[in-house]
């Protein structure tokens, strides 16, 4: 039921919360980078604490939608013991991760093109590590790198929607 699929307060969305939600991550980054925004000096997040269900009472799969990415992507987090909070940033992180397709790429308008290329430019800069060539998923977001939460479907099952926003 949909009470029962309750988020864990470290996942869910506010609009009255400054950052969206308690946790700062900046989806170019791993999941190890996140850390709590609570109070400086901004620890990160307790290794117990990503260890947590992702809902109050365990569900085996979380489908994550975005309303942001150009395409209908859907992530899925999986856990046959029930999805615990780094289960969700590592489907997050993975989905994100994947190159676009030459059909994505070429969906895409001029616009988003151009964005998605300084977006690319800017992560390979940034953050060598991922210094593989080629347009990813994370680069379509462009500006709107940083997780701010995730809120629940009304109308699909097991369906929760992340809000992004741009990192301060």
């Amino acid at each position: 039921s949909m009470s029962r699929a309750r988020l864990h307060p470290l996942l869910r969305y506010s609009h009255l919360r400054r950052w969206g939600c308690r946790v700062i991550w900046d989806l170019r980054r791993s999941p190890s980078a996140a850390i709590l925004y609570h109070k400086p000096p901004y620890p990160p997040i307790p290794p117990d604490n990503l260890r947590r269900y992702a809902t109050i009472h365990a569900v085996r799969r979380m489908n994550i939608r975005c309303n942001f990415f150009p395409y209908p992507w859907i992530i899925y987090a999986d856990n046959p013991n029930g999805v615990r909070i780094v289960d969700v940033f590592r489907a997050i992180k993975d989905a994100l991760e994947v190159p676009l397709t030459r059909a994505e790429w070429q969906g895409l308008s001029h616009k988003q093109r151009e964005g998605a290329y300084r977006a690319s430019d800017e992560r390979r800069r940034s953050y060598p590590i991922s210094r593989r060539l080629g347009i990813k998923r994370v680069d379509c977001l462009q500006l709107h790198t940083r997780f701010a939460g995730l809120s629940m479907s009304w109308d699909a099952p097991n369906t929760w929607y992340m809000t992004l926003a741009r990192p301060r």
